[in-house]
């Protein structure tokens, strides 16, 4: 399918910026972000910050556990696929509901 990427809903239009992206990521961020980052901090591992920025070695951590998240496999559709693979399918499935008015089922994460 041929979606504008720079044609988002929630997000405001704004000059090369991809806000379709933007508004799809939005719908995963908190599994594949959010959840990482309380985990991390339930754990006791040093986030920092350093002047405003996050430290290396915090960065190191969260790319790590996010790397992980989405390599991780959880049932979806009576199936095992890996976090990664379940955002490609909900994405396919946006894209025909978009264009072809097909049903769109949407992915409801465990916590």
């Amino acid at each position: 399918h041929k979606l504008n990427p720079s044609e988002g809903l929630l997000h405001a239009r704004q000059q090369g910026k991809p806000t379709l992206v933007y508004d799809v990521v939005e719908l995963f961020r908190s599994q594949a972000v959010d959840r990482v980052v309380l985990s991390l901090i339930q754990k006791g591992e040093p986030l920092k910050v350093d002047k405003g920025l996050l430290t290396q070695n915090t960065i190191r951590l969260l790319v790590a556990g996010v790397t992980e998240r989405l390599n991780r496999y959880e049932n979806y559709r009576n199936k095992e696929c890996r976090f990664c693979d379940i955002i490609h399918a909900q994405v396919k499935e946006m894209c025909d509901y978009m264009v072809d008015g097909k049903a769109y089922r949407p992915y409801i994460a465990k916590w």
